[in-house]
């Protein structure tokens, strides 16, 4: 973009010519003489990031200006999307060809009525314009159609359309997301711990997952080793994705059924997959739509708890809910629109991705053989063959239906049910049959948002000898198939709990009951409460009490929690009276902890806390300090805690984990990078200028900072599309992309993106034609950028190296000039008078 900024030339006189705001666009949608093809958001398109000097008429004295043509800066909801030309006269605006203007501007459902709405003399409603002083009601317009407010002395346009004329903007418009454009890249993350007691060996543990990947297909390895197993494979596996298919083979996991959860096995499967689709959130949510009449930052709540802090466009928007919990409550959105005025709206919310879209069916099927950990290395292979298969309708938002079928050896097993889920109330209804006389059945229910009460429930039962198929195998196989999944003879768990929410209070009671054969029964149940009130700003104060009675006996607490946070400063602690009974022996006393935080930000590029603390129960005291490192390279933990003597003995314990990534993207291999997940972009930095810096931003939230000559790993979760753009933070101006890049990303893909600043330097010069006559009010239009000459034909702007700019009028070149830095080292470089050349063309040719 360019400002034209008035100088002192000659006899000094002063000569005020219109500033271009034109960020990031491409100059070919910016005015009427431009007819190249190019999309006002093509890749190249760039930004100077140094701040611009802006002088503007006075407010009031907008209509003593002369009829004049003009470029403006077209604002649509608050957003700057491009520039254009037009005739700026008193108290009017008329735009020289308003249907490209209309092209800039998303969701338009009727562009033939809001260009003909937006043709010809328009009211300026300039005194809406909210200049440097917002006031209530500036900015603000309702048309039937369409119209604008225009502000002469900023030359800022802004456009407003009626709801009517707007769709709603969806993020995606086909049913599956892309396949990415990432090359061979490889995501492998590194966790190590250690741990020891005074006066024992020290136990230690490290562990590596790895995916290497290749657009939409991978290979995953999860290895470990330790003291204790030494070395184990965990997984080693093929994974496809294509369309609603993925295929997967090797030592993995099989599809988790209701009773017998997950078996590792040496098999393949294949089976219906959601989450390459691309409205993939929108199939298991129910949508949030808004009319924003600006745009406005959306922050989402539950409960009081913040969820998403979002910025989204004017017009008819969804709302992403993609960070949302699963479950069904109420959301309550406040709006914050550019004016800083505020609204909230409640909506009630859903989503459940356990279960297929609705009208969708779902299955898999697996075939393999268990995998059977005898000892070190990989699993050897079982005996019995293993079958498997899985099946989920969505009849409708509310109704699903699922199935299921485990053939291990001679052992089978066959499950059904159904789920229900509506406003206030979800429930879940599985039965279980199969051979030797085996049944099982589960009871899920939830009930909330019922008057501050809400109350939760579950109820399995199996009755039979077991499943001796699976049940025999769980101390070889590393397979969840334990108590818990009731596949050993005739076993009960059931639990529950109910809370109710009174003002700052909080009442609670839970039970718990489990028995099998290979444990005596255990029940648990009691009441428990808190009341929390905050006395000061950085303080709260939380009241609390529970109790419970057990198989094992009585336990009760009632005490005092405090939670004090100032600056970088975190004190918490607890201080309570408890009682308890075990085998007729009662035992009291006081109890507590405090614990002092202290954090420290930039450290090692990431955030340094050390805390020191101390506690004591009914049993023993202890004290322990701790030191955390979250840091571009990635997280430490060093903990050490020292007990004192007590009945059950003493001494010093210690532990310290660790954890980094080493991601491949491209010709780049990163190592560390915060919240460390499983896919990603490797952001690259290129050009000079140490004083620079830059936000990286996807979806317009910053993850990382970046400066030149640096590449940092941005992890995103995987099978979503992102919009990834860089902000100017500090630094000199520079210039280099804006736009942003879409990139869509499948589990194990790093994505490399590169941009590249380039330094500007400051020039001022006057045009003329090849006669040596001056050209006034001419636009030149370069490469990436706009300037224009004032009324004697000079013209002020930067440029980076050598640029050409066209003078078009009609839609034909009249003229380019070429200017080129000759000193970079001056602040302000005079070009002299710069002359126009005009370029033959030949006959027929579109200029």
């Amino acid at each position: 973009m360019k400002h034209l900024r008035p100088w002192l030339c000659g006899c000094c006189s002063l000569v005020i010519a219109a500033p271009v705001l034109a960020q990031s666009q491409d100059p070919a949608l910016l005015a009427s003489e431009v007819e190249r093809e190019t999309a006002p958001n093509a890749p190249g398109a760039q930004v100077r990031s140094a701040a611009a000097f802006t002088i503007s008429t006075p407010p009031g004295f907008e209509d003593l200006v002369d009829p004049a043509p003009v470029v403006v800066d077209i604002y649509f909801g608050g957003r700057l999307i491009g520039t254009t030309s037009g005739i700026q006269e008193p108290g009017y605006f008329t735009f020289d060809e308003p249907d490209k203007v209309i092209a800039l501007i998303d969701g338009v459902t009727d562009p033939q009525a809001v260009a003909a709405a937006l043709t010809g003399r328009l009211d300026s409603n300039a005194g809406l314009a909210c200049r440097d002083d917002p006031r209530p009601g500036c900015g603000v317009l309702s048309p039937p159609v369409a119209a604008i407010i225009h502000d002469p002395g900023s030359f800022r346009l802004e456009i407003f359309i009626a709801p009517a004329f707007l769709a709603a903007v969806e993020v995606q418009t086909r049913e599956y997301l892309p396949i990415p454009d990432a090359g061979l890249s490889l995501i492998s993350t590194f966790a190590g711990s250690v741990s020891g007691v005074e006066g024992r060996a020290a136990n230690y543990a490290l562990q590596n997952r790895s995916i290497l990947a290749w657009r939409n297909a991978r290979l995953v390895a999860d290895v470990g080793q330790s003291d204790n197993f030494g070395f184990q494979s965990q997984i080693l596996a093929a994974e496809l994705d294509t369309g609603a298919l993925r295929y997967r083979g090797g030592l993995m996991f099989s599809e988790p059924l209701a009773f017998t959860g997950q078996a590792r096995i040496y098999g393949a499967s294949v089976g219906t997959q959601y989450d390459t689709r691309a409205d993939a959130e929108g199939a298991f949510t129910q949508p949030i739509a808004l009319f924003l009449p600006r745009r406005s930052q959306i922050n989402a709540y539950r409960d009081g708890q913040l969820l998403a802090s979002m910025q989204l466009d004017a017009g008819n928007q969804l709302v992403d809910t993609s960070v949302f919990p699963a479950g069904a409550y109420n959301i309550t959105l406040e709006i914050i629109d550019d004016t800083g005025a505020t609204r909230t709206e409640t909506r009630f919310f859903t989503k459940d991705r356990s279960l297929p879209p609705v009208g969708r069916t779902a299955f898999s099927a697996t075939a393999g053989t268990l995998a059977m950990d005898m000892g070190s290395g990989l699993p050897e292979f079982g005996d019995d063959l293993f079958m498997q298969g899985t099946v989920g309708h969505r009849l409708s938002p509310n109704v699903s239906l699922e199935g299921g079928a485990l053939l291990v050896g001679q052992d089978f097993v066959a499950e059904a049910g159904a789920s229900y889920l509506a406003d206030g109330f979800n429930g879940r209804l599985v039965g279980l049959a199969g051979n030797n006389g085996n049944y099982g059945l589960i009871a899920n229910v939830s009930w909330f948002d019922l008057a501050n009460v809400s109350a939760n429930a579950f109820f399995r039962r199996t009755w039979g000898p077991g499943f001796g198929g699976l049940g025999n195998r769980d101390r070889f196989g590393l397979t969840p198939i334990n108590d818990i999944n009731l596949l050993v003879g005739d076993s009960t768990q059931a639990g529950g709990n109910i809370g109710m929410r009174l003002g700052r209070a909080n009442l609670r009671f839970d039970g718990l009951y489990f028995k099998s054969p290979r444990s005596e029964a255990f029940y648990a149940f009691g009441p428990s409460f808190d009341y929390a009130t905050r006395p000061a700003r950085n303080l709260q104060l939380t009241l609390f009490g529970d109790g419970r009675r057990s198989s094992d006996g009585w336990d009760v607490r009632v005490g005092i929690r405090i939670n004090f946070l100032r600056d970088n400063f975190v004190v918490l602690g607890e201080s309570a009276g408890a009682w308890r009974r075990r085998g007729g022996v009662e035992d009291s006393g006081p109890i507590g902890n405090l614990l002092a935080t202290y954090s420290s930000p930039g450290v090692l590029r990431g955030d340094l806390s050390v805390a020191a603390g101390y506690a004591r129960d009914l049993d023993s005291e202890r004290v322990r300090a701790e030191a955390n490192l979250d840091s571009q390279y990635g997280r430490f933990l060093g903990q050490v805690e020292h007990v004192f003597d007590t009945p059950g003995g003493g001494g010093t314990r210690y532990a310290a984990n660790a954890i980094t990534s080493l991601a491949i993207g491209g010709n780049d291999a990163t190592l560390g990078g915060r919240d460390i997940g499983e896919s990603g972009i490797v952001v690259a930095l290129k050009g000079s200028g140490d004083d620079v810096e830059m936000d990286v931003l996807v979806d317009d939230v910053p993850r990382a900072r970046i400066r030149p000559g640096q590449s940092i790993p941005v992890f995103l979760p995987p099978y979503r599309a992102y919009a990834v753009r860089l902000a100017p933070v500090r630094g000199r101006g520079g210039r280099f992309d804006a736009n942003a890049r879409e990139v869509s990303l499948y589990r194990g893909n790093m994505q490399y993106l590169e941009w590249e600043v380039r330094a500007v330097q400051a020039v001022f010069g006057r045009v003329v034609d090849m006669e040596g006559k001056p050209l006034p009010g001419a636009a030149l239009f370069g490469e990436r950028d706009f300037m224009q000459t004032d009324g004697s034909g000079y013209f002020q702007g930067e440029i980076a190296g050598e640029e050409t700019y066209v003078m078009r009028k009609a839609g034909a070149e009249v003229c380019r000039i070429t200017l080129a830095p000759s000193d970079s080292s001056r602040p302000l470089l005079d070009l002299g008078d710069v002359v126009c050349t005009t370029v033959a063309t030949k006959s027929g040719d579109d200029s």
